[in-house]
């Protein structure tokens, strides 16, 4: 019995992942989608807290699915969800594969990005502020909440990383730099689409890359 938990991006809700959850349900994989703390339809919440909790949710999920009499245990995430999934993976032994969909390699390089992308005002001092208020909004070192600090311990466990070289959310060279820094086994599948449409875009190669990649890698 080989599950796998799907992890959705900041601006999202369980509910973006339920028609893949069911997709793949159909495949044979049984499927844990969680609710994130402080990320799209949380509405107790208002900030977004950058996956400071989602690990331990991550966790929490893989602890249920073992009580549930999981043989492998894989992840898919999203966005930031994908670079939880990353971390999450990383850190616990139990998870055995991660796909991650448009991962950002730390809240750094999004702040930097975006200011890039969406604003006419000079770096500096703007995006140290930025920087600033993240790191006072959250309360943690931003380093830790950083996939790309994390990504080489999942080796021998293996990655496979979607990269959206039109991305306009998260910078396209953050997926080329969290695949660099990951140790085989590793994959990485690049399209010319924009953040996280590999689902929807590209939807038969997508679903068949994934039952692909989790069956090879949950051959004993």
């Amino acid at each position: 019995n080989n599950y796998l938990i799907l992890i959705h991006g900041k601006r999202e809700c369980p509910y973006a992942m339920i028609r893949g959850a069911f997709k793949l349900f159909n495949k044979g994989f049984s499927v844990i989608v969680p609710v994130l703390y402080a990320h799209g339809n949380d509405s107790l919440n208002e900030y977004i807290d950058y996956g400071k909790y989602s690990i331990e949710q991550i966790n929490q999920c893989v602890r249920e699915a073992k009580l549930s009499g999981a043989n492998k245990i894989g992840i898919i995430g999203r966005s930031m969800g994908a670079s939880s999934a990353i971390i999450a993976t990383a850190k616990n032994k139990d998870i055995d594969a991660v796909i991650a969909e448009c991962p950002l390699k730390s809240i750094e390089s999004s702040i930097e990005y975006k200011h890039q992308l969406y604003s006419d005002l000079p770096n500096f001092p703007f995006v140290n502020i930025k920087k600033a208020i993240t790191k006072f909004q959250i309360g943690i070192d931003i380093d830790s909440l950083a996939c790309i600090n994390f990504v080489s311990r999942i080796s021998p466990r293996p990655i496979f990383i979607m990269s959206a070289t039109r991305d306009k959310i998260v910078n396209p060279q953050d997926f080329e730099d969290i695949y660099n820094r990951a140790l085989e086994p590793k994959q990485i599948w690049r399209e010319d689409i924009n953040h996280t449409k590999f689902h929807s875009k590209l939807k038969k190669q997508f679903y068949e890359k994934v039952e692909l990649f989790f069956i090879e890698a949950f051959e004993d």
